[in-house]
């Protein structure tokens, strides 16, 4: 049996304890969903963006520098392992960030972190659209 989603766990869980209707229940989840959204929303600008003043935004820096590697035909991959911040993922990955590159690091960083959120928001009580 494929594992469900949790958060149609924890709608199934509420529906069932607070006797709550179909309705209600889709109510709730896009309530949690989007305290969520919210919630992180306020910690990414309270964290701000490395290098800018401050600490977050590190994945998709490293996402950036990756896709203007590729932009300009240069290596993806540092010689010396794993370490903090460095890109680990298909190169396919920083191909298709490539055109991106061309945006100030900051403006990428806000980017990725929208794309994030909105797919989070796209999710209706924890169910993918279209599945």
């Amino acid at each position: 049996m494929p594992e469900r989603p949790t958060m149609a766990v924890v709608g199934d869980v509420a529906s069932t304890l607070m006797g709550l209707s179909q309705r209600g229940r889709r109510i709730l989840m896009t309530g949690l969903a989007t305290v969520g959204c919210l919630f992180l929303g306020r910690v990414l600008v309270l964290e701000g963006i490395q290098g800018l003043g401050g600490s977050g935004g590190i994945d998709a820096i490293a996402y950036w520098t990756a896709a203007g590697h590729a932009w300009r035909a240069e290596p993806l991959y540092e010689v010396g392992g794993f370490g903090f911040g460095v890109y680990q993922y298909p190169p396919v990955f920083a191909h298709l960030l490539a055109p991106a590159s061309l945006f100030p690091v900051g403006a990428f960083v806000w980017l990725w972190r929208g794309i994030e959120m909105g797919l989070g928001l796209d999710s209706e009580g924890g169910r993918v659209q279209g599945a």
